[in-house]
């Protein structure tokens, strides 16, 4: 099956619509209530975790329940494995890190939640590691030098006012199809303005090295050239636009 750009266009419409609507109910539905349940999970670490007493009886506990922990395991996870159960392995790990991290920034109960949210959530707190506990402004240092990198490397390009778009100022995410002479067509926003996605996303910008792949002149000229070349095949007759991937 060959695609044309309408047809492609509005089934990734379509699949976008659905996702947009998972991800501003089903999805960050979700998310609160696991925040909620870690937050949970996060006091009471912080009770058995105050004393030798209390730390043996949750290794007690999940030897009691078949769960296999090591001595040197860390209580968190022994927790989390005792309240979500031992598999998968990576989220014992992945959630027992968030309960370390927000112990170590001395996060209260009442701020986990939002505490959380604010970070990006799980897999943000995950991938910045014990420094994060080190450096309560690391998320915040990100965001702000991601930002920053984004101002000084300019728009690629505007956009006209569009009902599709949020009317409002807000960092958005973008469905589009990418052309090979770098021409882009924008079908839908993805997901909502300044969401836990695009935050972790300007977070990651801030600290990598460089975010800007370089196309050389030479390469952009060769695509563009056949770009037209095939349009105008298509102008004479000798080629379907059924089986191109030309925009109109």
């Amino acid at each position: 099956m060959s695609y044309s750009i309408n047809k492609l266009g509005a089934d990734c419409d379509s699949i976008s619509a659905a996702l947009s609507d998972w991800e501003c109910t089903q999805l960050a539905a979700s998310n609160a209530r696991l925040y909620a349940i870690l937050a949970d999970c996060y006091a009471l670490y912080k009770l058995v975790n105050a004393n030798e007493d209390n730390r043996k009886a949750v290794t007690q506990l999940a030897e009691d329940r078949g769960i296999a922990v090591g001595k040197s395991t860390h209580t968190a996870i022994k927790l989390i494995k005792i309240i979500f159960g031992p598999e998968p392995r990576w989220r014992a790990s992945a959630y027992a890190q968030v309960l370390r991290v927000a112990e170590g920034q001395g996060v209260a109960f009442a701020d986990f939640a939002t505490w959380l949210d604010a970070a990006g959530g799980v897999e943000a707190v995950r991938r910045a590691g014990p420094t994060s506990s080190r450096d309560p402004n690391k998320a915040a240092n990100a965001y702000e030098a991601g930002v920053a990198k984004i101002q000084n490397i300019g728009p690629i390009g505007t956009l006209a006012p569009h009902q599709r778009i949020a009317e409002r100022n807000a960092y958005i995410m973008l469905l589009g199809y990418a052309e090979a002479d770098g021409s882009v067509t924008i079908f839908n926003v993805v997901g909502k303005p300044d969401s836990d996605q695009i935050n972790t996303h300007i977070r990651s910008i801030g600290n990598s090295k460089s975010i800007v792949p370089h196309i050389s002149p030479e390469k952009v000229a060769v695509a563009k050239a056949q770009k037209s070349a095939l349009q105008a095949c298509i102008d004479a007759g000798r080629l379907s636009t059924a089986n191109s991937h030309v925009a109109n």
